[in-house]
């Protein structure tokens, strides 16, 4: 500890505002010491904090984190101040700020860290192989020896957090072993939770590659040798399968079952193995202790267990090993396909570890030592070298592009066969101005948007699927070369010394990075069927944080026969689109924030005065959440600026929603069906269902029931889910009533937590009675007639039957199910593979949760409407409907948590909450926990609620106890209600009591408040009106009318910018 204290500098980063954890992953991902990250916490572990007021937390988000939440946490005393992080934030003002380190000690900094540290892990918890879930594994590398500011050590991090518990590393000797392995300090640690950690050993400086090679060859053998073992046992099980169910124990046979299952999945590359691994260690261990038995072929296979993981071989060093001493050996091990390791190589450009001498790796003009009159020879291009291979994954990353650096490392351990990836590696040695290490972050920056390093990736697996295998990652240059030179003593020195020399060796620089780009542009390009990129007519553009918009617009421009790829909207100039055509698609961040790297395009296209020249069209697909106010707005702000220049619109704006049923699929189908007509381009061709659906087929032909039951266990252990009894159901609406309104509540014990604002996902069950009737409907020979496809004559029933989408619209259409469709065709038998894929998987529904954790912290209660519609076969229900309105207290069903949208307010700040129908249950939970609150003796603020349903005398839900809290509690809380169908006339709604009353005035502009809303789609836009209205009421009577309609505008505005308005809508209800 005296050892770190040591590292602590006269400043340390601090924490200014955690609104959300999503934009710091940047900040924390670049970190070289490890010493800030987020962690998953619970409310209660919050509150127990050393320093609760500086232990900030974020409600935090995905059903796999219910009841939890965020908070980001820094150690005073590793903390380096190298302030790589506040560089890398995105945020504008700056989430993060430098401050004195003994002003932290003095506020608790190190008191609130050394309890985070101590907090359960619970980094398993989320997708580790995304950005930002990769930042909450726990780094099993940390607090390194290295400089403050090192550009090696974020690399080695990320690779501990991605494949840290199944890795061995073989580390050539230079700065990555000396601060990664200077004993008998180790910063290569293990985890808490599993006690597993990477398996480190360092070589000789010129043999590393052989070294790591022997590593992944003893390991191939010993795992080969584990599988044969393993095959062993279970066929002495199987071809004796009635004298081993005779004399094994259910332990014996619980561990065959999970042989079984390592046998087939054994090859993946995952962490799937080390998890079935942990299932049969308990196993092995007590039928191995047990003396009535000998076990001989078990204990064989338990000496070799620790080959059971799927290990993860790299092979890591810096620049001086791969490019010069120990190429040769790095070549041979790349040449072979059958060599699955992965090489890592941090580039410094030149040898740091022994004072910063020339390597091949060292760029012509630097001066360095053995060149301090410039280096003349260009730097030697590695990753050319192994393409030239083709069977080699290769990447070149660099820290400014977190993303890309991910998922390079994800599908570099993904490939079958050999991986090589360059990081670039700011070093001390290369004299980094103004600020040294210290502007390590921008330093990166630099270099990539100069083209001094550029980004790519070269996969192999691209090629099978008939892709071009090269990905340019950075492909526009957004300065020269020249102004990334004078950011650094090599090359300024030079100049100084011998500017007749820098000038000629910086001008061949400049050439020579020019023409790489040109080189690596085309063979991004991949031609298709244009014998140049120029002839491509389609521009493919993607705004994107997460990914998803990027992968939609790769796999849509590799089916547009117009386009030679896709391009970030970062990579383009708006002049590069005048007179094309393009195609964006563009996701929306945050509160209607454009994405990181489209944030210069969208400035350029809005500061832009000069219209488009005739012929430039364009089409916007936008990705977002409805559930937020501000859906789509950077899709919008896109299609806005291109029509405001004159450009035309082929389609309207595509809109894919992440909270519809279906997710964005829905809108974006209905996208495509009009893009490709408007290109006058047929529906690119799709091999039928048969072929292209990803099953796993278990080789064994029979599976037991309790394999079954077991699979299905997995499954439902997998997504999270709990079995909940049910303690009580009340019927809300009036008996009889077409509208079902009933209440369910849950005995959860200590199985679940959960939050004010979240809801309750429910997993369905088909009804046993009518699975069997649409069996032996559709067949009496059901199962061995599917094995065969037959299709009837007719071209039309064919097409529906082989088309997932058409039967999907079809199935709406008519208001009937899957199970009626297929029923109605039942001459067309398709094959199971085909059969599995039109029938979409049952999906969980969430409903959101009426009670109060506080108040009744055993139980969870739900308000559900029973779905149900007409059509020709009389009243139907929705699958997790007709299963909920047949359940009795008693039963049992799956359930589990999903963390809402809408995070909870304090007991002191004021509330209004709009809710329409079931739309109460959120407003219902946080009423329900400040009722509790004021009858503990704490002072509450105003809660005004604003609840909307068709009919009084019917629909009137919680009529008694919200009339009592009234009552009871009316000096701080308002009820308002409006029955639509009740008033002859003109219908009367929620959103019209909002205009003519004052609350929300009062408890939204004159007090800094929270507004909720929870209802179907319908109900936000005309509600934001009424919003105006009310805001309008409380100003002053002489203001002018226009300053009124322009000040409420702008209030409602900031209430969803700032957060202070919430919202979860819904598809519209249809009339029963």
């Amino acid at each position: 500890m005296e050892c770190q204290r040591m590292h602590s500098m006269q400043s340390m980063v601090r924490l200014l505002i955690l609104s959300t954890i999503i934009p710091l992953k940047h900040s924390v991902s670049v970190c070289p010491h490890a010493v800030i990250r987020p962690f998953i916490v619970t409310r209660d572990e919050a509150d127990k904090a050393p320093n609760p007021e500086t232990f900030v937390t974020v409600k935090a988000q995905g059903a796999e984190l219910a009841g939890k939440r965020y908070t980001l946490q820094i150690s005073p005393l590793d903390c380096t101040g190298c302030n790589a992080c506040v560089e890398a934030c995105p945020e504008a003002p700056k989430a993060l700020d430098m401050e004195d380190v003994e002003k932290v000690l003095s506020s608790g900094g190190e008191l609130n860290w050394n309890y985070a540290v101590d907090l359960p892990e619970r980094g398993h918890m989320v997708d580790k192989y995304t950005l930002k879930g990769s930042q909450f594994q726990t780094p099993l590398m940390e607090f390194s020896g290295a400089c403050s500011g090192c550009g090696e050590t974020p690399y080695f991090k990320m690779l501990t957090q991605l494949f840290g518990e199944r890795m061995v590393i073989a580390n050539a000797t230079g700065c990555s072993t000396i601060w990664g392995g200077s004993f008998p300090s180790n910063p290569y640690t293990v985890s808490k939770r599993t006690k597993r950690g990477p398996a480190w050993a360092n070589s000789l400086f010129e043999d590393n590659a052989e070294y790591g090679f022997g590593m992944f060859s003893a390991m191939k053998h010993r795992r080969q040798r584990l599988v044969q073992l393993v095959e062993h046992y279970v066929h002495d099980a199987e071809v004796n399968q009635e004298l081993f169910v005779s004399q094994s124990t259910g332990a014996e046979q619980e561990l065959l079952s999970l042989l079984h299952e390592w046998l087939e999945c054994r090859d993946e590359k995952s962490d799937r193995c080390t998890h079935l691994f942990d299932r049969m260690k308990p196993l092995f261990q007590s039928l191995l202790s047990s003396n009535d038995i000998e076990h001989p072929l078990l204990k064989s296979i338990w000496s070799d267990r620790d080959m059971f993981p799927k290990l993860s071989q790299w092979i890591v060093g810096g620049d001086g090993w791969a490019y010069d001493i120990g190429f040769g050996g790095l070549d041979h091990v790349e040449a072979f396909e059958a060599n699955d390791v992965n090489v890592l190589v941090v580039d410094t450009e030149m040898y740091s570890n022994t004072g910063g001498q020339q390597s091949k790796a060292t760029p012509v003009g630097a001066s360095v030592k053995f060149a301090m009159g410039g280096k003349q020879q260009t730097k030697k291009d590695m990753g050319q070298i192994f393409m030239t291979y083709e069977h080699v994954y290769v990447a070149s990353v660099c820290l400014s592009n977190q993303t890309q650096l991910l998922q390079a490392l994800v599908e570099a351990d993904r490939h079958n066969g050999p991986s090589f990836i360059v990081c670039y590696a700011p070093c001390i040695n290369q004299g980094v101005r103004p600020e040294g290490l210290n502007d390590m972050f921008d330093e990166c920056r630099f270099a990539v948007d100069s083209g001094y390093w550029p980004l790519y990736r070269y996969n192999p697996a691209l090629l099978e699927e008939g892709k071009n295998p090269f990905i340019l990652d950075s492909k526009k240059l957004r300065r020269e070369v020249t102004s990334f030179l004078k950011r650094e003593g090599r090359f300024v020195n030079l100049k100084r010394k011998h500017p007749e020399i820098a000038d000629d060796l910086f001008a061949k620089m400049s050439t020579d990075v020019h023409h790489r780009m040109q080189v690596l542009a085309t063979r991004a390009a991949g031609y298709k069927s244009f014998s140049s990129k120029e002839e491509a007519t389609v521009k493919v553009l993607f705004a994107s944080e997460t990914g998803t918009a990027e992968k939609l617009a790769r796999d849509f421009a590799d089916a547009c026969t117009l386009a030679s790829g896709a391009d970030s909207l970062n990579d383009v100039d708006v002049d590069d689109i005048d007179g094309f055509t393009t195609v964006f698609f563009v996701a929306t961040c945050g509160q209607g924030e454009m994405p990181q790297n489209a944030k210069p395009f969208y400035k350029m296209l809005a500061d832009r005065t000069e219209p488009f020249q005739e012929g430039t069209k364009f089409s916007v697909m936008g990705l977002g959440d409805s559930s937020y106010y501000f859906f789509c707005k950077a899709a919008h702000g896109i299609e806005k600026e291109m029509l405001r220049l004159g450009a035309e619109s082929l389609t309207s704006l595509g809109l894919g929603d992440d909270s519809a049923q279906d997710g964005f699929g829905e809108g974006l189908h209905a996208w495509l069906d009009d893009i490709w007509p408007a290109l006058d381009l047929s529906q690119p061709n799709e091999v039928p269902h048969i072929l292209p659906v990803d099953l796993k087929l278990s080789k064994r032909a029979i599976l037991k029931d309790e394999e079954d039951q077991d699979a299905l266990a997995q499954y439902f252990e997998f997504v999270g889910s709990t079995n909940l009894c049910i303690s009580d159901i009340k019927q809300l609406s009036e008996e009889g009533h077409n509208r079902d309104f009933i209440s369910f509540t849950f005995d959860i014990g200590d199985k679940l937590s959960y939050e004010l604002g979240d809801s309750l996902e429910i997993f369905p069950v088909n009804d046993p009675a009518r699975v069997a009737e649409f069996l032996h409907s559709y067949s009496s020979d059901f199962d061995e007639r599917t094995q065969l496809a037959t299709f009837e004559e007719d071209e039309s029933v064919r097409k529906l039957m082989l088309d997932k989408k058409n039967l999907g619209t079809l199935a709406s259409k008519k208001g009937v199910t899957y199970a009626d469709l297929l029923v109605e065709y039942k001459s067309a038998h398709p094959p199971i593979a085909a059969l599995l894929s039109m029938i979409p998987l049952m999906k969980s529904r969430a409903y959101s949760i009426t009670s109060s954790p506080t108040a009744t912290p055993n139980k969870i209660e739900l308000c559900i409407l029973i779905d149900t519609w007409w059509c020709e076969e009389g009243m139907k229900y929705g699958l997790t409907c007709d299963m909920m309105r047949k359940l009795c207290v008693g039963d049992s069903i799956r359930c589990r948590v999903k963390p809402g949208s809408m995070e909870p307010p304090r007991h002191d700040q004021p509330v209004v909450c709009v809710g329409i129908g079931s739309g109460i249950s959120p407003h219902l939970s946080f009423l329900r926990d400040r009722v509790h609150a004021a009858e503990n003796g704490i002072v509450v603020a105003p809660f005004s609620l604003y609840f909307g349903n068709r009919f009084e005398k019917r629909e009137f839900l919680y009529r008694t106890e919200l009339e009592s809290i009234v009552a009871k509690h009316g000096s701080w809380f308002k009820l308002h209600t409006a029955f639509s169908r009740d008033t002859a006339g003109k219908k009367v709604y929620v959103q019209d009591l909002v205009a003519v009353q004052k609350d929300a005035y009062c408890n939204l502009v004159e007090s800094p408040g929270m507004l909720y809303i929870c209802g179907n789609r319908n109900l936000p836009k005309p509600l934001m009106e009424s919003l105006k209205k009310s805001f309008a009421l409380g100003m002053k009577p002489d203001m002018p009318e226009i300053t009124k309609q322009w000040k409420s505008s702008k209030a409602v505005e900031d209430l969803f910018v700032h957060g202070s308005a919430q919202q979860e809508v819904w598809p519209i209800e249809p009339d029963t």
